[in-house]
């Protein structure tokens, strides 16, 4: 269960981290 949390949680930075790029990038 912490695993898939972990796993989850690392998604939604990455996920995040794309979306201020774009952001930055426009």
């Amino acid at each position: 269960m912490k695993h898939t949390a972990i796993v989850i949680a690392g998604f939604n930075i990455e996920f995040e981290y794309k979306i201020t790029t774009n952001r930055i990038d426009n």
